[in-house]
Parts: C-alpha cells; structure tokens; sequence
C-alpha cells in the first residue's frame, strides 16, 4: 500500500551485508518485485563496513563478502527494471562496481560515507575513476550522515574540492543525477 499510494518513495538503506545475505538471496524477492512493479528505486549498502562490525551482536552474521557488488546481479536480472542504487559505491570493490554499471544501465551509485571517511586523495582517486570509466551522469551524492552530522559538510567539501570535476560534473553529483535517477 506505501508503495501504491507513493508515500513510500524508495526503498532503502538495505542492508542484507549486515544480515549475512546478499539483495539476490529469495527472501528479499517480494520486496523487489514490488519496488520493480511500483518503479521504486532500491538503495543497497554495499562495500565495508565499519571495523568490528562482525563482532557486535547486532551483526554476527554481517560478511564483506556480501559487500561486492556482483552480489546484486541475481536480483538485476530477477527484476530487471529495478533501478539500484550501490550506496557508498561498493567501496573499496571499484571494478566490481564499474561492471555492475557498465552491464546495468539501470544501476547509479552514491558517494555514501566514503566521501568524508577516506582521505581525500584516496576518496578523489576513486571518484576520478568512476568518472574517466563515463559514469559521471550515474554518480549521487551521499553523505550517511545519520550519526555523524559533521559528515554532511566533509562529504560537501571533498566533492567540491575535486580540481578534476567541472562545476557541472558538481551538479550533476549533487543535483542533477539524483534527481534523473528517482
């Protein structure tokens, strides 16, 4: 019915790496075929996760293997009119995600934690990439800012500080591209 009605608008932050399964395991089928149904796009965590993540009990099962983007393929193909959202662009797996991308029109990625965590030559070597492999109209901005708000204003800083981008390539991260992808 949220679906139907619009108040739900995007499904996410999924994260199935958390719960040790991946978005292509069954169990998440009805939940993508409804996003599918409804054109609901599908935000997936994936790359890392914080250190220790394993060992708290809220995530005993959590895995990096389930972090690779190729994780989310089954459910691309299952549902091939969902439109996904690789948060935090499957960082540190670039090749993963750039195939992903590059076989999947229907698939962007968001800057995520990524932008603000890293140092910034390791975050703008990886945007960089992202960018000369074509994908600069698929890449969104994001901070996961929910505990860290100072995160929101580093994330901003280190998109703006690349010498590489041009200003529209800053807009289209941080307008423009979210706003063609939901």
């Amino acid at each position: 019915q949220a679906f139907a009605s619009g108040k739900l608008k995007v499904l996410g932050e999924v994260t199935a790496q958390y719960a040790g399964l991946s978005i292509s395991d069954p169990k998440y089928d009805p939940y993508l075929a409804l996003a599918e149904e409804f054109d609901v796009p599908v935000a997936i965590h994936l790359g890392t996760m914080p250190a220790g993540t394993t060992f708290d009990p809220c995530c005993r099962t959590a895995r990096a293997a389930f972090g690779h983007p190729e994780t989310v393929e089954g459910a691309l193909n299952k549902h091939p009119k969902l439109r996904v959202n690789l948060m935090h662009s499957g960082w540190p797996y670039i090749e993963e995600a750039e195939a992903m991308m590059m076989l999947y029109d229907n698939v962007n990625i968001d800057t995520g934690a990524l932008s603000w965590l890293l140092p910034r030559p390791a975050f703008h070597d990886y945007l960089r990439r992202l960018v000369d492999a074509g994908f600069g109209k698929r890449v969104m901005f994001g901070s996961d800012h929910m505990y860290w708000p100072d995160g929101i204003g580093l994330a901003v800083e280190h998109v703006e500080a690349a010498t590489f981008l041009t200003e529209e390539q800053k807009r289209d991260i941080f307008y423009n591209n979210a706003v063609a992808f939901y």
